[in-house]
Parts: structure tokens; sequence; C-alpha cells
């Protein structure tokens, strides 16, 4: 006769605040979206739209199956490509004291490994998890709905792009010398040779892709590699260099239009938090 017996603990679990939202909108409808962060965790589902979507500086391509995740502080939001009508899933919770719960989201690097697309049949079980969670009347129905979403997502390593995967080859090699080389000086010119085309070819390649021109896409790249800095206790002046730019006046009012606050300002209120 074989017996074999397995005893666990499951630690206290902190309350967990649960918001879940359907939304169809055009970009005509809406304010346009600056870059913003919050202290919830955030699901993105993408259903349809003509969009791209920034994390950290990071912009990803987004098609219908593809799920953004975010952290608390971590900087995002949808970049619109036109008015085609953008239907999307939201699921916001709260993690504090429970962060051992939701590994993927906090064992990595902040803007690292946000995106994940679904294959067709995989895509459609998580759609029916968000459908349980959002109309479900029964609290033990919406409790694993919701862990079933979180363990999708978990499991979803072979399914996960690469943030070049899928990008036009010009877009790409440009993409990968611009996150490579960060802290240099990067002209248009110097990613139109990178990127094997002429800088008209770039841009409007870059725009399709992104709906944002590759200035703006280096700009916000390292504005928001300079908020991780910032984060990490350096100096304005440091970042400031660090993260590429060479006037520290002109980087100071970049940082303030893109987070409506100063690079002192935003350190202070991390110092609070």
């Amino acid at each position: 006769m074989q017996d074999e017996k397995k005893s666990f603990k499951i630690d206290e679990i902190k309350p967990l605040d649960i918001k879940v939202s359907y939304v169809e909108c055009k970009n005509t409808e809406i304010k346009p979206d600056d870059a913003h962060m919050h202290d919830k965790c955030e699901i993105y589902i993408n259903l349809s739209g003509d969009l791209a979507f920034e994390v950290e500086g990071l912009v990803y391509p987004i098609s219908p199956g593809s799920v953004i995740i975010t952290r608390p502080s971590e900087s995002h939001h949808c970049i619109y490509r036109s008015d085609a009508l953008h239907k999307h899933y939201c699921i916001w919770f709260s993690s504090e004291g429970n962060e051992r719960l939701f590994p993927v989201f906090f064992d990595r690097e902040s803007g690292a490994e946000n995106m994940y697309v679904f294959k067709p049949d995989s895509f459609a079980s998580l759609i029916a998890k968000v459908a349980k969670l959002m109309n479900s009347e029964s609290e033990v129905e919406r409790v694993i709905a919701f862990f079933s979403i979180i363990d999708k997502i978990c499991t979803a390593s072979e399914d996960n792009a690469s943030l070049t995967e899928g990008l036009p080859e010009d877009v790409a090699l440009a993409v990968t010398y611009i996150n490579e080389n960060i802290s240099a000086k990067i002209t248009i010119k110097d990613l139109a040779v990178v990127a094997k085309v002429n800088i008209t070819t770039l841009e409007r390649h870059f725009f399709g892709v992104f709906g944002i021109s590759p200035r703006e896409y280096l700009k916000n790249r390292r504005l928001n590699d300079s908020a991780k800095l910032l984060r990490s206790g350096k100096s304005v002046t440091e970042t400031c260099y660090l993260c590429g730019f060479s006037d520290l006046s002109k980087f100071i009012s970049s940082f303030k239009s893109h987070f409506g606050i100063t690079p002192k300002q935003y350190q202070k209120n991390m110092e609070v938090e």
C-alpha cells in the first residue's frame, strides 16, 4: 500500500479590490490619452481598433488577441492611429501585500515583458473568463475567474511576442538600435542608415505601425527611462545625460510636458510613497 500525503499552508491574502470594464470608443470621442500611471495593476485586453500601446517608453503594435499588463507606477497609454472603433476590456486590481501571487507582474524589470499575444483558441478561453468575472453573481465564480485569467497570462510565454516581432524590417532595426543605444546621441539620419531606408520611408512606416514618428518614439523612450533612473536615486543632472539629453533645461521642460510634473517633483513624490 502506498500512501502519499502533502500538506501546505496558504499565507494570509489581503483584500483584492478588482474592477473590470468593457469599453467601446473612437479616437474622435475621447480626449487624447497622455502617459499616466496609477497604484493598481492593470490588464488591457484588445478586441479591435487601430492603435499602439506605450509602456515605459516602449511602443507595442496592438491587434486583436493582444494583452498588455502593467503594475503600479508603470507609465502607459494608448496611441490612436485612426478613428476606428476601439473595443477592449480593462481589469484593474490592488496588489499591495499580495505581490507574491502575481509574479508575472512583479518578477520582471519595469517596462519589460508587458505584451502577450494569445492564439485564437487560447484568447477565446481568456475572454470567457473575463465575461465570467464581469457578469457572475457568485463570489466564488468571480474569484476562480480572476485567478484563471492571471494563470492564463502566466502560462502564455509560448505565445509571448518580442518587442520587434511582426514589425517591418526597417522599423525593427531602428527600434533595436534605439533600445541598445538610448544614452548615445541619435539622429533620425542615424536611424535611417541603420534601418537601410531613407528618412521619409522610415517615418512613414513608424507612423503606420505606432502612430508616432521615430523622433517621438525616441523622446518617449528616453523620458520613460529617465523616470526609472530618478526612481533609482540618480540626480536630475545625471539622469538627463544618461538618457541622451544634451540640454538640462530642455530635459526638464520635456519631462514636465510628458508627466505633468518636473523631475525634482517626481522624485519627491516617489519619496513620499
